[in-house]
């Protein structure tokens, strides 16, 4: 017999139904993003979900808002993935070294939530203690919050995060912008987070990992 708690916890059927509709309309927005670029309307994306335009108005203030959850939960996907590919390497410096170059590569790993994700840098005028926190979420996924230390940590970080995205941009637009190129970026961002050159340049020139099997 279900319990009163059981009952109050279980999300009810208009609650079901909101997050599908919600979850729906996410998967449009990166699914139109992905195929045609930021330049789309709104009725556009409920179309594609097959929902009235008034039920986007219950979820989402306006296209950015969308855009914006979108590239949370495409972000979520990628970081998990990446840390997944990475788990077994067990020294934290290749460790993170491999999440750098895996991130780099998004557009051929994850052609799907790639261009939200990069987005997504477009919308948001990120602080420093925004960039820091990135880095450190991912650091601590990865076991690797003890590597780098320093007073101008947080200005270093900012680079690090602003290099990464635009390497992820480089490798979707640019043909001439290869895995070789993304490589070297990352040995100048490990060099900005402290590392020294020739040891950057050999934990970049370790084979990746494949992607873990089910």
């Amino acid at each position: 017999m279900e319990s009163e708690a059981d009952s109050k916890a279980a999300p009810s059927r208009n609650e079901r139904r909101r997050e599908r509709t919600r979850a729906a309309l996410i998967d449009a927005a990166i699914d139109l993003v992905a195929a045609q670029g930021q330049d789309l309307a709104i009725q556009a994306i409920t179309d594609r979900a097959d929902v009235g335009l008034g039920s986007f108005y219950n979820h989402f203030r306006d296209k950015q808002d969308i855009f914006r959850a979108a590239a949370a939960d495409a972000l979520a996907v990628v970081q998990r993935d990446t840390v997944m590919r990475t788990a077994s390497i067990p020294d934290p410096l290749e460790r993170v070294a491999a999440a750098f170059r895996l991130i780099c590569r998004i557009s051929a790993l994850h052609p799907r939530w790639a261009p939200m994700i990069i987005l997504e840098g477009e919308l948001t005028l990120e602080t420093r203690q925004a960039h820091v926190g990135l880095l450190d979420a991912l650091l601590t996924r990865l076991d690797a919050t003890e590597l780098f230390h320093g007073d101008d940590m947080p200005l270093r970080t900012s680079f690090v995060i602003a290099s990464l995205r635009l390497v992820m941009r480089l490798r979707l637009t640019d043909p001439g912008f290869d895995d070789a190129e993304a490589d070297k970026s990352v040995e100048l961002m490990l060099q900005m987070l402290g590392v020294d050159a020739e040891t950057a340049r050999t934990v970049c020139r370790r084979p990746l990992p494949e992607a873990p099997t089910a």
